[in-house]
């Protein structure tokens, strides 16, 4: 019987070894293909890769203008579809559109109170 168990024990060692290597060399050849394919992208020097941060930071930032545009454009209209909605000219497709997405945002804003209680229905 200990020489079964024994010769199981070999068998089973041998069979992770193989599967362990097999898999190893298998690792080992995706991450080579993905490095080759994403060569370009990996910074060598030791200067620039140190920048990288500020450089993603004020990347962002400079971005600030521009978003400030657009949040101006949007408030304008904002504030036209108010003024049309005030002097009766609102479409009925647009006021449905406008009500449907509040009520969508007070459904995603409950998901969120419910994941942030941890996903608890009671409690409220």
């Amino acid at each position: 019987m200990a020489h079964v168990a024994r010769q199981f024990a070999r068998r089973a060692s041998d069979a992770i070894a193989s599967l362990a290597s097999s898999s190893a060399s298998r690792i080992a050849s995706s991450y080579d293909e993905a490095m080759r394919a994403n060569a370009r992208y990996v910074v060598r020097d030791v200067d620039a890769a140190r920048a990288l941060p500020k450089q993603l930071l004020y990347t962002s930032l400079a971005k600030i203008p521009e978003i400030a545009a657009s949040v101006a454009r949007d408030a304008r209209a904002c504030q036209t579809l108010a003024a049309n909605a005030r002097a009766g000219e609102l479409e009925v497709r647009t006021a449905f559109a406008w009500t449907a997405f509040a009520c969508e945002l007070y459904a995603w804003f409950c998901v969120g109170e419910i994941v942030g209680r941890g996903g608890k229905l009671t409690g409220y």
